[in-house]
C-alpha cells in the first residue's frame, strides 16, 4: 500500500497536522488514524463524515470509499475490471 498515498495523510502533511491533532479533531485514537491512512482499517460511515468535516470538506466522503476500494483491489492483486469471485474463477 506504500505506493498509494491516502488523501488524509496528504492533507495532514500538507497542513502540518500531527496524528494526535487529527485524532483529537475527529474524536478517535492516533492508532485509528494511522490504520486508516495505511489502508489497514476502513473507517465507518460516521468516521468518514467526521474526517471530512475535520479536513474542512477538502476530502469528500466519497474519496474515503474510493481509497478503500483501491486498497482492497491492491491487496487482492486485481485490476480495476475485476468482477466477482465467481467471474475471476471462471
Amino acid at each position: 500500500m506504500d505506493d498509494i498515498v491516502h488523501p488524509l495523510r496528504h492533507y495532514r502533511k500538507t497542513n502540518n497536522i500531527s496524528l494526535k491533532e487529527m485524532a483529537e479533531l475527529v474524536g478517535t485514537s492516533e492508532q485509528s488514524i494511522s490504520r486508516i491512512e495505511t489502508g489497514k482499517q476502513e473507517p465507518s460511515v460516521s468516521m468518514i463524515i467526521d474526517l471530512s468535516r475535520a479536513t474542512k470538506n477538502t476530502i469528500p466522503p466519497a474519496t474515503f470509499l474510493d481509497f478503500a476500494i483501491a486498497t482492497r483491489k491492491k491487496r487482492r492483486g486485481t485490476g480495476s475490471s475485476a468482477g466477482s469471485k465467481k467471474e475471476r474463477a471462471a
